[in-house]
């Protein structure tokens, strides 16, 4: 026991998980967060729809477990099983349980940290168990990891994060059975990961017959041996989606009556508006409200890993066939940022609603771990990749200053910090002759620490919250109208407040409302055709009459 805790403290596996999770959890007591204050984590979606999403989860779990099937919670009756892969069946959610309804933002914080210090624990497990990088340079990648991006952006979005967690511990399962023929770890691993949120999961299982060609280039040089692995690799995939079929088949049957019937006929074959824009997103904080909606692809992570990955492209240990098919992995994701069919490729031939570019976290995961290869294993500063990072820190810049006043989510304070980010992390990679590597490494993480840390906080800064007063105020007076209604009636309950349309699956209440994606169509043209709120994803029999009261044995 004290030498696995001893190589726990020697690897920073402590610290990786402790770097990015104090950083976020110090910046949401700054803001007041509950328990930390009259402010909570609660906005957009997660302030909408995943808190009704958890509320519902602990009265399934604690109170009603028959819901975790079919749910008459969910408009006038409705199949739960897809409702619960989609959005809850991460084990991690488990920790709100210890949360009442009332204090769920503060459960919600706590889980959120909690993800961000295990997102930077499984990339340092990476890092370190398959020797991409050592310990302190790796503290570098794995905390830059945890706060990339795209993990701040989609800090709201719990039911996605699971899977940037896992994709680390995917990727060393994928070594494991290329370099050592281990089957087992990854066929289980991946099952999970499908398991616990399907859509994401697609979007790794793209990114892994690609990551499997790339390692294989890397140990192989004969084309039969490097065929035989990838079906090897292809078949173990197969597997993994063979055993995941017991919640794959009747979610996708679910959602073929519903979010499934929005699969595009035709695709835009055209590119986005000002792709040239995208490298801005390397500054940090350019993220507002307006890209959450319609916005650009969440990339950021600090210069020094853009160092990092063009020196990787310049160091001799690395075949020139591997960085050729680095090379195209890294374009193909890029073209998907500005060309509409790859991405929607990426998204499952569906166009996302708001959040664009979900699958943005897999970029930044591999050039990273491009970089952690480049950083470590360069012996000491690179001419050429000096010279193209330099200018490459002029062209972001100037392109940020020209287009100054038709963009809102850059401004020249944000130009002016990302320079002086940039260029001191350009010094410091310059100096690396005259330094030893741990402490080289350790002024590289300070830079990367404190270019993620303004990230978070710059991006961050650009939302509103819900209190938390204001919150329990209305999940007390629901509590309190609702408590002696019966769990067999439906009920329509008038309210002197407007909060959401998952009051009735969030309280454990019939109210003949939902708010989910997995709403199959026939259910809002219902509601429609009786005058009632509905749209796509939500319905709510707000207007009952006499006559549709009787119809539906709604009781008032």
């Amino acid at each position: 026991m004290l030498e696995k805790i001893r190589k726990i403290i020697l690897n920073h596996y402590f610290l990786s998980f402790a770097l990015p999770a104090l950083i976020m959890l110090f910046y949401f007591y700054y803001r007041k967060m509950a328990p930390f204050g009259n402010s909570s984590i609660l906005t957009v979606d997660l302030g909408q729809q995943y808190v009704d999403m958890f509320s519902g989860m602990r009265e399934t779990i604690l109170h009603q477990p028959n819901q975790l099937f079919y749910s008459f919670a969910k408009n006038f009756g409705g199949e739960m099983f897809s409702e619960w892969s989609y959005y809850l069946f991460s084990p991690l959610n488990l920790l709100l349980l210890f949360f009442n309804q009332a204090n769920l933002p503060s459960g919600i914080l706590f889980l959120t940290v909690a993800r961000f210090g295990l997102a930077g624990l499984s990339m340092q497990y990476l890092l370190v168990r398959r020797n991409f990088t050592g310990k302190e340079m790796g503290l570098l990648i794995s905390s830059s990891y945890a706060l990339s991006g795209w993990f701040v952006a989609n800090q709201v979005n719990l039911l996605w994060q699971d899977q940037i967690i896992l994709l680390p511990l995917i990727i060393y399962a994928a070594i494991k059975l290329i370099n050592e023929q281990k089957y087992l770890p990854f066929v289980l691993i991946f099952a999970f990961s499908i398991i616990d949120n399907f859509y994401i999961a697609y979007m790794i299982g793209i990114f892994l017959p690609m990551f499997a060609i790339w390692q294989i280039s890397r140990y192989y040089s004969k084309f039969l041996n490097q065929s035989l692995i990838f079906l090897r690799f292809l078949s173990s995939m197969l597997l993994s989606v063979l055993i995941s079929s017991v919640v794959l088949i009747p979610t996708a049957f679910q959602l073929i009556q519903g979010k499934g019937q929005d699969t595009i006929a035709s695709i835009d074959w055209g590119f986005i508006q000002k792709p040239y824009l995208v490298i801005l997103k390397l500054i940090p904080g350019s993220f507002n409200f307006s890209q959450m909606k319609t916005g650009l692809a969440n990339i950021f992570v600090p210069f020094i890993i853009i160092i990092g990955l063009i020196t990787y492209f310049s160091i001799k240990q690395e075949k020139i066939s591997t960085k050729i098919i680095s090379g195209l992995i890294i374009a193909l994701y890029s073209l998907s940022f500005v060309w509409q069919p790859l991405n929607i490729l990426f998204h499952m031939m569906q166009y996302p609603v708001w959040y664009p570019y979900r699958y943005s976290f897999i970029f930044s995961f591999f050039i990273l771990l491009l970089a952690a290869i480049g950083l470590e294993k360069s012996k000491h500063a690179n001419f050429p990749s000096f010279v193209l990072s330099l200018l490459l820190i002029a062209v972001i810049s100037s392109v940020a200053v020209f287009f100054n006043k038709k963009i809102n989510f850059v401004n020249s304070q944000q130009v002016r910090l990302f320079i002086f980010l940039s260029v001191s992390a350009l010094l410091v990679y310059m100096v690396r002759s005259y330094m030893k590597h741990d402490v080289w490494a350790y002024f590289l993480l300070l830079i990367g620490l404190t270019s993620s840390a303004l990230n978070a906080y710059i991006s961050t800064n650009n939302f509103s919250y819900l209190t938390n007063s204001e919150y329990q105020r209305t999940v007390k007076a629901l509590q309190q109208s609702t408590s002696d209604l019966s769990k067999k009636g439906f009920y329509r309950v008038g309210q002197t407040f407007s909060r959401t349309r998952g009051d009735a699956f969030a309280t454990g209440y019939n109210g003949g409302m939902h708010f989910s994606s997995t709403v199959d169509k026939t259910t809002p043209e219902l509601f429609g055709a009786f005058g009632q709120v509905a749209n796509d994803y939500y319905t709510s029999y707000s207007f009952g009459t006499v006559l549709t009261d009787a119809i539906f044995d709604m009781k008032y």
